[in-house]
């Protein structure tokens, strides 16, 4: 029986009594229950979750590799605005406050616009005015496959995030996609000069799975100015480029350090330009 597309199979996974909610340029509105839990079903992995610091204190948080948070107040909180960051860089805005909600309510399924047009048919991917055009290209290129999937049906955030999760919690939450670690190339000087260098890049790990190399790399900001991730900037025939972090703070500070995960379909050095 043929596989369904990710996208589609994902919609069906969702909970029966799940709220959609569209995701647009608006904040999202979330009403929380005082002492009752609330799920939200991200679109992808959340890599960054920012919470005021006078709502923090009076609100439980677990929050799940594969992008599912659960949220329950212990305490009235009123207008607050929550900034997640998922994988792929995007930014979602959450307004959040404490009031009653029916039990219908209680579970959230944030939906992009490609995931409401989802069909059973395969579907090209829209631009992301975020993504370099060769990227673009590939995911657009209908040749047959669900663009941008692996034979396997892993999707590059899938991927990414494979790798991410390496580095944000313990080793047991890590997928189960059977990549097998290959050498941690090294990085020359000039073989991936981005932002003037003012990027400090070290190679952490890199894996191969169905011919994607998966490869996580340090970066530090080195400079006195902040600096917003940008995959088009980074030159190399990298399928998908991700970051932790949307902005890398000036050297000394706290978030002056984050993660990328690029994928490529030859081996890191060799996509970076070297041999």
């Amino acid at each position: 029986m043929p596989r369904l597309p990710l996208l589609l199979s994902a919609l069906m996974a969702a909970p029966l009594f799940a709220k959609d909610v569209p995701l647009n340029n608006d904040p999202v509105q979330v009403v929380l229950p005082v002492n009752q839990e609330i799920r939200i079903d991200f679109p992808e992995m959340v890599t960054d979750l920012n919470v005021p610091a006078a709502a923090n204190d009076r609100l439980q948080t677990l929050l799940k590799p594969n992008g599912v948070l659960y949220w329950k107040a212990t305490g009235t909180i009123s207008d607050n605005r929550v900034i997640a960051t998922t994988a792929a860089g995007d930014v979602i805005l959450l307004d959040i406050r404490t009031g009653t909600l029916p039990d219908n309510d209680r579970v959230i399924r944030l939906v992009t616009p490609a995931m409401m047009q989802a069909t059973i048919t395969p579907q090209v991917t829209p631009p992301n005015d975020s993504l370099p055009p060769f990227i673009n290209a590939q995911l657009g290129a209908g040749d047959g496959n669900t663009a941008g999937t692996t034979a396997d049906e892993y999707d590059y955030s899938e991927l990414a995030a494979f790798a991410f999760q390496h580095y944000l919690g313990p080793a047991r939450l890590v997928s189960g996609i059977p990549a097998t670690r290959v050498k941690v190339p090294l990085i020359g000087k000039h073989l991936l000069r981005v932002w003037g260098d003012h990027l400090q890049l070290r190679v952490l790990n890199s894996w191969l799975y169905q011919g994607q190399y998966i490869t996580a790399v340090q970066v530090r900001n080195t400079g006195v100015d902040p600096i917003a991730f940008d995959p088009r900037a980074i030159r190399g025939h990298f399928l998908f480029i991700a970051t932790l972090h949307e902005v890398l703070q000036p050297r000394g500070s706290a978030d002056d350090t984050t993660v990328w995960v690029f994928i490529s379909d030859r081996p890191f050095n060799q996509a970076a330009g070297g041999r």
